[in-house]
């Protein structure tokens, strides 16, 4: 078990945003998870997009997820079908 996910565990915001912010990816999942647990979509859905437009496969997989959460199931489809544009938006067909 990492340090991200002891952190996780106890709920330490303040911990695994430091740890996310020193560029640990499973720390920004992690803290994406707890905030979305806490309420903090729209907070969660900025960490895990971000991580996404930086290639991070995990947090790629979890924002259709999240915007399903959110209501937002037509956005999380074409999410799942055809990915990120470089811009950070949702491809289309």
């Amino acid at each position: 078990m990492g340090l991200a996910d002891l952190l996780g565990e106890r709920g330490d915001l303040d911990g695994l945003r430091a740890r996310a912010d020193a560029g640990d990816g499973w720390a920004a999942v992690g803290l994406a998870g707890l905030l979305a647990e806490r309420g903090d979509l729209d907070g969660a859905q900025q960490i895990l997009r971000a991580r996404a437009d930086a290639g991070d496969e995990q947090a790629a997989g979890q924002l259709p997820d999240l915007l399903i959460r959110q209501g937002r199931g037509e956005e999380a489809e074409r999410l799942r079908r055809f990915g990120l544009n470089p811009d950070g938006s949702i491809a289309s067909a």
